[in-house]
């Protein structure tokens, strides 16, 4: 998730004064400095099989500084003097030697390199998704492809793979005899329907606004419509000063697709594209017929397929402080503006009930939009090409919005060009 920082105001001066007052003191003390007792060795790990150093350990002496090694350099801040470095694991040929002496020398950086060879008995396993978990025999190792196994019993074996998101692969028999055997897993991402969004930018005082509100719900009720991927959520703007359920987020989205619920009349807009103004002669009934016709081409595939694929796993409610969930985004294309394309998360409250002044009685507003967060841009977070995919965590504060019911919430995750506006994919969970 991305995390800004508010800066501080400038403080020139006082930088400039503290500069001043250390080239004084260093000026007048500066023979009374004492040497650095300390220097940096860096430890550089390679291996000619995929992640072959993986699960060794890195000694000093007799003191562990790496208990399982999961990367290729690591650094360390160690006393002046010499140190005896040990790197071991098991079932492998290390050199140019697994124990080095090494001179650490005052404020100066010593480098150090091993490499990594797996003796007999190793088996390594790639696949051209990355991250999917091995199972050796059936049973899960621990590891995710590229990896390298070691210290397995000579014989036949039988090496699987698994990826949420990817297609199953049939496993693959080996036998493990002298050296390192390689096994490759070619791995597809699943394909997924392109969902349909429709978003309602609304007020509660809005006086045309009812009837399309109550229009769009119908794309939850549609079960055609809504068994393909259509949905609504509502974006509250504050209309004539006066909405209760606008936040600086829905504000903020209204804003960028250029304020569009303006003069008591509504706007909605489909995956970014298809857009409608007001509410006609108020007709619910001409409303959900409209709006199908809406919805329905990017159902039908005639704004072409989905570029990610979008799956909420770990969904959680915890009431009255947050909620949120885990959003895997697996490329199912390449990426053609991946500095313009976001990936964005929103929350929403169902089933408000507030008090319309403009109809004198409560009204219950539905799929009401609360907080909506970026993950970043496709560049930003590595998804460029098919088959690329991470997870997300997005988590959202509600401790601040009490006022309103919590029986009924989800999360929404969208793929969103931010220079188009085309959303190329939406999807929506319920939350617990």
């Amino acid at each position: 998730m991305r995390i800004q920082l508010d800066r501080p105001a400038p403080r020139t001066a006082l930088l400039l004064g503290a500069i001043a007052a250390c080239a004084v003191w260093f000026t007048a003390c500066k023979d009374e400095i004492a040497d650095p007792i300390f220097g940096r060795l860096d430890v550089a790990l390679t291996s000619p099989t995929a992640g072959g150093f993986e699960g060794g350990k890195i000694w000093m002496g007799d003191s562990l500084l790496v208990a399982d090694v999961d990367r290729n350099a690591y650094s360390f801040v160690l006393p002046v003097g010499s140190a005896r470095i040990r790197f071991e694991k098991d079932c492998s040929e290390i050199s140019p030697s697994s124990e080095l002496e090494v001179e650490i020398d005052p404020g100066t950086t010593r480098d150090v390199r091993w490499d990594v060879a797996i003796a007999d008995g190793g088996v390594e396993v790639t696949s051209s998704m990355r991250g999917a978990a091995i199972a050796l025999d059936g049973e899960p190792t621990g590891e995710v492809t590229p990896a390298t196994l070691t210290c397995l019993e000579p014989g036949p074996h039988t090496v699987s793979v698994e990826l949420f998101g990817a297609d199953a692969v049939a496993p693959k028999d080996i036998d493990v005899s002298s050296g390192v055997q390689q096994v490759s897993f070619q791995l597809e991402p699943l394909s997924q329907s392109r969902g349909a969004v429709m978003e309602v930018i609304t007020a509660t005082n809005c006086p045309n606004c009812g009837p399309v509100d109550a229009a769009a719900e119908s794309l939850w009720t549609q079960t055609d419509l809504f068994s393909r991927g259509a949905f609504s959520i509502q974006i509250h703007t504050r209309w004539s000063i006066v909405d209760v359920f606008h936040t600086q987020s829905t504000l903020d989205r209204n804003l960028y697709y250029g304020d569009q619920e303006r003069q008591g009349l509504p706007w909605r807009i489909t995956n970014g594209m298809t857009a409608a103004r007001g509410a006609g002669s108020g007709n619910i009934p001409n409303l959900i017929q409209a709006m199908r016709g809406e919805v329905e081409p990017f159902l039908d595939g005639d704004h072409g397929a989905p570029i990610a694929a979008l799956y909420w796993t770990n969904t959680y409610r915890n009431a009255g402080q947050n909620v949120g969930g885990t959003l895997r985004v697996v490329m199912l294309a390449d990426a053609d503006a991946p500095e313009d394309t976001e990936v964005l998360g929103l929350d929403y409250k169902d089933r408000l009930v507030t008090f319309v002044a403009i109809h004198g009685r409560d009204e219950t507003f539905y799929r009401v939009v609360r907080n909506i967060d970026s993950a970043g841009t496709l560049a930003d977070l590595g998804l460029l090409h098919r088959g690329d995919w991470v997870d997300l965590d997005f988590q959202f504060d509600v401790s601040w919005d009490t006022d309103w019911t919590e029986e009924g919430m989800g999360l929404v995750a969208l793929v969103q060009n931010l220079a188009t506006d085309e959303i190329y994919q939406a999807v929506h969970v319920y939350l617990p």
